[in-house]
């Protein structure tokens, strides 16, 4: 006589959580359907159709978090252990432009949840990660970020928040493009009637400026360039043949277009009077 297979067992009738972080947006579904939630007292007690096998899967979805699944694999197991902890949905973010960068890192600072993500806190503590050609997109919770870029040296770049706020969604990445290097070699016409070609090294710290008016050149060297919170960056000029060392300040536009390079005086020796500063639309090489 063939032994009889032993009846499946059943889901206990009720299943307790005893109390955890509820965000008020969560929901709950048994076997992939919604189930209506009894509250009592600090206490979740979620019924269970008398008809559903083991196993059973619960499913824990709130705005703002990742799913949490729970198996009922026995009968006897109708409490839930432990507190609820949802754990943050989280998205990535990734860097275009990094490896012409002028900075090193980036730190974000979730000013708000998403707007979906009612009852969600912004975080407290920022996420800082490495800028770095190639790098892997990185991973932060779902929310609305202020991005502040810092150079390796803050003596020369200074710390620099982005116009726009990011939104990072879950599952998704998010593209960050950073602001156009201001190294590299550049070159316009001098309204004097002649060019002007000037190149800032990459590492910020010299370069060289050359203006040729009337046929006659002038090359002088620069000193370190330094970059302020707005992208503007400055420097000076060693002394030309006549003692005087002149400022530049290049504020970078837009990659399509022009950016503004202003030449004025910075250091005149006595008896001489400082020019006026000279405005020159400069272009990339």
């Amino acid at each position: 006589t063939p032994t009889p297979l032993p009846a499946p067992q059943k889901a206990p009738p009720y299943f307790t959580f005893t109390g955890g972080i509820i965000p008020p947006t969560v929901s709950f579904k048994i076997n992939g359907q919604p189930v209506i939630p009894e509250l009592n007292d600090g206490t979740i007690r979620l019924p269970i159709a008398p008809a559903e096998s083991l196993p059973v899967k619960i499913a824990i979805h709130a705005s703002g978090y990742k799913e949490k699944i729970i198996e009922i694999t026995q009968s006897s197991f109708d409490t839930y252990p432990d507190l609820i902890r949802l754990a943050r949905a989280s998205g990535e973010i990734a860097f275009t432009g990094a490896d012409t960068s002028d900075y090193s890192e980036a730190t974000f600072k979730m000013i708000e949840a998403l707007p979906e993500e009612k009852g969600v806190r912004p975080e407290a503590s920022p996420y800082t990660f490495p800028i770095k050609a190639e790098a892997a997109p990185k991973k932060l919770s779902t929310g609305i970020y202020e991005v502040i870029l810092r150079g390796s040296d803050p003596n020369l770049v200074q710390p620099r928040k982005q116009r726009d706020h990011i939104e990072v969604r879950e599952a998704q990445v998010t593209h960050i493009t950073l602001p156009q290097t201001v190294t590299g070699t550049f070159i316009g016409q001098d309204p004097a009637g002649g060019t002007v070609e000037m190149t800032i090294d990459r590492d910020l710290r010299g370069g060289k400026i050359t203006r040729i008016i009337n046929s006659t050149g002038q090359t002088l060297t620069l000193g370190p360039a330094r970059l302020n919170n707005q992208g503007v960056v400055t420097s000076e000029t060693s002394p030309d043949p006549s003692g005087v060392v002149w400022r530049i300040e290049l504020a970078m536009s837009d990659p399509t277009e022009k950016s503004t390079l202003i030449i004025s005086s910075a250091l005149v020796p006595p008896g001489q009077t400082p020019s006026a500063p000279v405005r020159i639309q400069v272009e990339r090489r």
